[in-house]
């Protein structure tokens, strides 16, 4: 469940102003982090053809996005996020942008590795029960879900990490931690268990 709509507006709304001031131009602004691309779009776009390596997690601070991938159709904006699959290939569209109120958004690479060594300490102290779950649960490929408070505070968190060489080199791989963690922690635990394991 969203948290205070009021203060999740104005988070997206800090989040939109980080992807702003780190994002150089139209289209994709690579090179801040590795796996990390901001995207920023002035006008809808055309439906367009795209492929990811590695599992991604796709949040959208400002705008609106639709996806197509593995058969299922996907609208999401700053109240969700999009989790996808390695190796896919997939159909995205920009619905909602403007010069004013430019579509800004940001997709991370996470390395499965991260997922299991986070997901492996959560279920330690939960107990075997989430492990069986995550191989029965109905799997997608990919998954939209609800963003959150905690979630976009994490996000924020690491964006801003990435200024100085010290906070990059210390505190961006914890807060990339919690990213996951705040992910694994909603009730599509065992669905980005499965995911990252394809």
């Amino acid at each position: 469940m969203l948290d205070d709509p009021a203060d999740h507006d104005i988070r997206s709304n800090e989040l939109a102003e980080e992807l702003s001031n780190r994002s150089f131009g139209d289209g994709a602004n690579v090179g801040l982090w590795p796996g990390m691309t901001i995207y920023r779009y002035i006008e809808p776009t055309v439906p367009k053809w795209d492929e990811i390596q590695s599992l991604s997690v796709c949040i959208v601070a400002q705008g609106r996005k639709s996806v197509t991938a593995d058969g299922h159709h996907y609208v999401y904006d700053r109240y969700q996020y999009l989790v996808l699959r390695s190796n896919l290939h997939f159909q995205s569209q920009i619905l909602d942008a403007t010069p004013g109120k430019p579509f800004l958004a940001f997709v991370l690479q996470i390395d499965p590795a991260v997922v299991r060594k986070v997901s492996a300490e959560m279920v330690v102290r939960r107990g075997s029960s989430d492990e069986s779950t995550a191989l029965t649960e109905s799997h997608d490929q990919s998954v939209v879900s609800e963003l959150d408070d905690d979630l976009m505070s994490a996000v924020l968190r690491f964006l801003r990490s990435l200024d100085a060489d010290s906070d990059r080199r210390v505190l961006a791989p914890l807060y990339l931690q919690e990213l996951v963690y705040r992910i694994l922690q909603r009730d599509r635990f065992s669905k980005l268990l499965w995911i990252a394991d394809r």
